[in-house]
């Protein structure tokens, strides 16, 4: 009857053992769950968005190992670059977030939220795409963070990062190119007003450039062009000396552009006083061969682009 009563004792002790145990386990386990989806939560609003401001807070509340803590560190200094377009920053973030990948898949997790960051790791690593691939490097890494913050919603800065970059690679590749020797001349203004390169200034303004200012003439001259600057480096002039030294400067055919403004106003008023015959437009070509092939060139080149 006694060892009945122990026995019974010992059963409801170990019910009550077995009971903690249970809930102990489903408060670990609903914690980790909770922990889980945080990190989740974390490494999607890096990956559709971004933002390293959600993983930083969780480094922050929580123990975790250094070489995760040092990871994320990293991802936070690539976005704060990527949102502020610092091309060099970002290319530094970069190069640590590629080391901070492999140093933490070759750690073991030493609490919770160590777990569940690991167990995002591989959707962490898919959205950051050829970021993390040691082959891409300088122009294609341009390319690639252009890239980035598009899938991520960042327009702005891939427009302005595009505006920086892009000009330059084209150049490089092939895509674009000028056997002229005087852009920083003709971007002159540009370069010093939107610390631009001439490169980024003939890219961006292409159709503009294209349409006025390189209207060119028999004999390869792009009269518009350098009128324009010549325009501009001789306002101010007052005497013969500072011409000729303003046209110095410049490494264009001097004797056909001098040539070409000599005409303009005798051509204008062999225009407006003769121009009534197709013989009279036959001899304005004749006599005027350096203003006639600037104005076919520019009727050509205007007829195409309303095209």
């Amino acid at each position: 009857m006694v060892q009945a009563h122990l026995d019974g004792a010992d059963i409801t002790h170990l019910s009550a053992q077995t009971k903690d145990l249970v809930e102990s386990e489903s408060d670990q386990s609903n914690t980790i769950s909770v922990l889980s989806g945080a990190v989740h939560c974390a490494v999607e609003a890096f990956a559709q968005f971004g933002r390293a401001d959600m993983l930083a807070q969780l480094v922050k509340e929580h123990s975790v190992h250094k070489e995760i803590e040092y990871l994320v560190g990293s991802l936070g200094d690539f976005s704060e670059a990527a949102h502020l377009c610092k091309g060099d920053d970002m290319d530094f973030a970069v190069h640590a977030i590629r080391q901070g990948i492999k140093d933490c898949e070759s750690i073991t997790a030493n609490s919770e939220v160590d777990t569940a960051f690991l167990q995002y790791l591989p959707t962490l690593k898919g959205s950051l795409g050829d970021l993390l691939d040691a082959t891409v490097h300088s122009q294609e890494l341009q390319l690639a963070m252009i890239q980035w913050c598009l899938q991520c919603g960042l327009y702005q800065q891939s427009v302005t990062l595009s505006t920086e970059w892009v000009p330059t690679i084209l150049f490089n590749k092939g895509v674009y190119y000028t056997d002229r020797t005087d852009m920083k001349v003709l971007f002159k203004k540009e370069i010093e007003a939107m610390q631009r390169t001439w490169k980024e200034c003939f890219v961006i303004t292409y159709r503009d450039y294209a349409g006025n200012k390189a209207v060119s003439v028999a004999g390869g001259d792009t009269v518009g062009a350098e009128l324009s600057v010549i325009r501009d480096e001789l306002r101010g002039a007052i005497n013969k000396n500072q011409v000729t030294k303003a046209f110095e400067k410049f490494s264009y055919n001097k004797e056909k552009i001098v040539k070409f403004i000599h005409d303009l106003y005798p051509a204008y008023l062999h225009v407006q006083q003769n121009i009534r015959s197709v013989v009279d437009v036959m001899y304005f070509q004749a006599q005027y061969s350096e203003i006639e092939g600037y104005l076919r060139e520019y009727y050509e080149i205007q007829c195409t682009s309303i095209s």
